[in-house]
């Protein structure tokens, strides 16, 4: 329904932050690690995934596109809810999540808070099957420097997977102005 939303950041709390979007404040939930990355006052781009129940509807945010496949993928598994998928998410970088459901690491799981021995079975045997749609997401860790950047390009509306894919072919050694520089030329030369 709302797949992503850009404005300001006007207010943080513990798990959630308020993105006014054109005088429009929308309650976004956060995990941890992408609460922390924002700051008030500042416009973000995120990417989103709203949910309504019979109690409560949620609007839940992710900073990258490949957080909120994943997000996806993880409550599509009988028995985890968003909670528990944003528990997931904040306990390690996606490629390690990935890498423990591809090699059937159950003792990964076990130590998420709310992940029992039979959900951390349950979400290995259900999303074994999915393992090829998450290789297809590229997870590998970027820089700190080119985690800046990607975040820049996203905030410029362009999906996280070409931002990524113009990252990876500019050279390591350019300056973080010239790789944003690149970056753009890259993705107006191959977006056609």
């Amino acid at each position: 329904m709302i797949y992503s939303l850009e404005g300001i950041v006007s207010l943080k709390r513990a798990n959630f932050a308020v993105i006014n979007v054109n005088g429009v404040g929308y309650r976004v939930y956060f995990t941890s690690k992408d609460l922390n990355s924002l700051s008030l006052g500042k416009s973000v781009f995120v990417y989103t995934h709203y949910l309504s129940t019979d109690t409560q509807t949620s609007l839940f945010g992710f900073l990258y596109e490949e957080s909120l496949e994943l997000f996806l993928l993880l409550t599509g598994v009988s028995g985890v809810g968003p909670r528990i998928a944003f528990t997931i998410l904040d306990s390690a970088p996606l490629s390690e999540i990935t890498e423990a459901i591809s090699n059937a690491e159950s003792s990964f799981f076990k130590k998420v808070k709310g992940v029992g021995p039979k959900l951390a079975l349950k979400i290995i045997v259900e999303m074994q099957d999915k393992v090829g749609k998450i290789k297809e997401l590229n997870l590998s860790p970027l820089s700190q420097v080119d985690e800046e950047i990607l975040q820049a390009l996203c905030n410029l509306g362009f999906s996280s997977k070409i931002a990524r894919e113009a990252l990876e072919s500019l050279d390591s050694n350019l300056s973080e102005e010239e790789k944003l520089k690149q970056a753009i030329k890259f993705i107006s030369k191959n977006a056609r």
